[in-house]
C-alpha cells in the first residue's frame, strides 16, 4: 500500500524530485481519505430508494447557501458534486472534509448525501421535461395529421394516416399516465424546488 502511494505520488509531482516525494504523497493520502469519506457516505444511500425521496425546502435551501458560500471563498472548487469537489480540493491542497465541518453547519455525510440526492433529483428533471416536450409535440402532431385526414381523398393513403394517427394517440395515452403519476409528480416537485431556489440565491 505504502508502494502504491509513492507510485501516485511520483506521478502526481510528475518528476523525480524525491524533496517534492513528502508533499505530494501528503496530498495522495487527503485524496484517499476524502475519497474514502464520500464511498461510505455513498454506500449509506444504498438503503434509500432515490426514486421515492421528497426534498423539502428546507434542507435544500440550507445546502445551497452553504455551496454558495463555499464557492465563493473557494472558487477554484465547486461544492455542490462532492466527488468533483474532492478531486479539485485536494489539487488546490485543501481537505474537503475539513472544509465542510469548519465552514459550514453540516456534516460531511450529510453534505455528501444531500450532494448525491440533489445531482440525482436533476439529473431525472432533464428527463422529465424531455417527456413532456415530446407530450407536446405529440399533440401537435396528432392535431397536424387530423387535419392531414380530412384532405387526404385516396383510401389507401387515409388508412395507412389512420394507423399512424391511432399510434400516436396511444403514445400520447402512455406518456400522459406517466406524466399524471405520482412517481412523475415527486421527481418534478424535487427538480421544480431545486430550480427554484438556484434562481433564488442566483446560483
Amino acid at each position: 500500500m505504502k508502494f502504491r502511494i509513492l507510485f501516485l505520488a511520483l506521478l502526481i509531482i510528475g518528476c523525480g524530485k524525491i524533496k517534492d516525494a513528502k508533499k505530494a504523497v501528503d496530498s495522495v493520502k487527503e485524496f484517499s481519505k476524502d475519497m474514502k469519506d464520500i464511498s461510505e457516505s455513498t454506500m449509506a444511500l444504498k438503503d434509500i430508494d432515490l426514486e421515492k425521496i421528497t426534498l423539502e425546502e428546507k434542507e435544500v435551501r440550507s445546502f445551497f447557501k452553504n455551496v454558495k458560500r463555499l464557492n465563493k471563498k473557494y472558487p477554484e472548487i465547486h461544492f455542490q458534486i462532492a466527488q468533483t469537489a474532492v478531486l479539485e480540493a485536494t489539487n488546490q491542497g485543501e481537505e474537503l472534509k475539513q472544509i465542510i465541518k469548519d465552514e459550514t453547519d453540516m456534516s460531511f455525510q450529510d453534505y455528501s448525501k444531500i450532494s448525491a440526492v440533489v445531482a440525482f433529483a436533476e439529473l431525472k428533471g432533464a428527463s422529465l421535461e424531455l417527456s413532456k416536450s415530446m407530450y407536446e409535440q405529440l399533440i401537435s402532431s396528432k392535431e397536424a395529421m387530423q387535419l392531414q385526414l380530412e384532405k387526404i381523398v385516396d383510401e389507401k393513403q387515409k388508412e395507412e394516416l389512420r394507423s399512424t394517427l391511432e399510434q400516436t394517440e396511444n403514445d400520447i395515452n402512455e406518456l400522459k399516465t406517466k406524466l399524471e403519476s405520482p412517481e412523475y409528480q415527486k421527481k418534478l416537485h424535487n427538480y421544480n424546488l431545486i430550480k427554484k431556489i438556484k434562481i433564488d440565491m442566483d446560483i
